[in-house]
């Protein structure tokens, strides 16, 4: 949670949906819906697609110690919503 880095976010590419079709402006993420800085694509789950990769500064996110999920939102390039969720595991927390 001191970390002053980068927390890389993925939302991947499947048969249902093109991952390329996301408006990166839109985007939000953590508890303060932070905008992503860079983005770009890259394959990260090795099926040959393309996934996008989003990246948000770490201590601008509003994650905390302790919790457990963390939320995405924001569009397409043709005005659809998305949201998504995964877990998270917070480190580097001062235990009580």
């Amino acid at each position: 949670m001191k970390s002053k880095g980068w927390i890389s976010v993925a939302v991947l590419m499947t048969p249902s949906f093109n991952a390329s079709s996301v408006d990166p402006e839109t985007v939000r993420f953590g508890r303060t819906g932070i905008e992503a800085q860079p983005v770009h694509f890259a394959d990260v789950d090795a099926d040959s697609d393309l996934d996008l990769i989003l990246h948000f500064k770490r201590a601008e996110t509003g994650i905390q110690c302790g919790d457990q999920v963390a939320y995405l939102t924001g569009g397409t390039l043709i005005g659809k919503e998305i949201e998504g969720s995964d877990t998270v595991k917070t480190t580097g927390c001062k235990q009580k």
